[in-house]
């Protein structure tokens, strides 16, 4: 028994160990939190709430992609793929494609959208949450290509954007990356709150 509980001192010495960060972190990782984060991930839940706005509900289902819920109880749902690649370098690459069936638009034909999204991450924290539990993506440039029947149609780029996302980790593990946020807008009449949590699981 003592041999072993030195082997394990040892190894706690000699290799990386990540402590928890996130609420459902694994307790401790022989990988760095950069080196979990480093790959490829595809979405595999969105869940998305508001009290205010014409739309109060978005979620993600394998088969009928997003569901939107709006204020007049109606709901529609669009195909969607998203995938997200982390690079070691701190450079970040996000693709969306979303399709748009005739039920769910006013115009005459059906349509992709497919979202390009480059930039920088970076982890943060600190203050009242642990270094390295929140997750900054930094939007360097953004572009959409819609299709109409398999042709281009409408090609838009944005360059030196100045938009910037804050997620919560919530759980960073080798195959597992759940994000999340909050943001409460309070005036003098109400309160108003928006929410989403991802779920994305590594694909290499």
């Amino acid at each position: 028994m003592k041999s072993w509980l030195l082997y394990v001192f040892v190894a706690a010495m000699i290799l990386p160990v990540s402590c928890k960060k996130g609420d459902n972190d694994p307790i401790l990782s022989l990988r760095t939190r950069k080196n979990r984060l480093t790959g490829t991930w595809n979405v595999e839940s969105y869940e998305f709430t508001s009290t205010f706005g014409d739309v109060r509900a978005i979620r993600y289902d394998l088969d009928d992609g997003l569901t939107y819920s709006l204020e007049d109880s109606s709901s529609y749902s669009r195909g969607f793929t998203w995938e997200l690649s982390f690079e070691g370098d701190g450079l970040y690459t996000s693709r969306k494609k979303e399709d748009f069936p005739l039920d769910s638009i006013t115009e005459d034909e059906a349509y992709s959208l497919n979202s390009l999204e480059k930039g920088v991450w970076e982890f943060t924290g600190g203050n009242e949450s642990p270094s390295k539990s929140k997750l900054v993506l930094f939007a360097e440039e953004i572009s959409s290509t819609r299709t109409d029947q398999g042709s281009n149609i409408d090609i838009t780029v944005t360059s030196n954007t100045t938009e910037a996302f804050v997620y919560d980790i919530d759980r960073l593990t080798n195959k597992e990356l759940w994000l999340k946020y909050e943001v409460t807008q309070t005036s003098a009449f109400e309160e108003n709150v928006e929410t989403l949590e991802l779920k994305f699981v590594k694909a290499d």
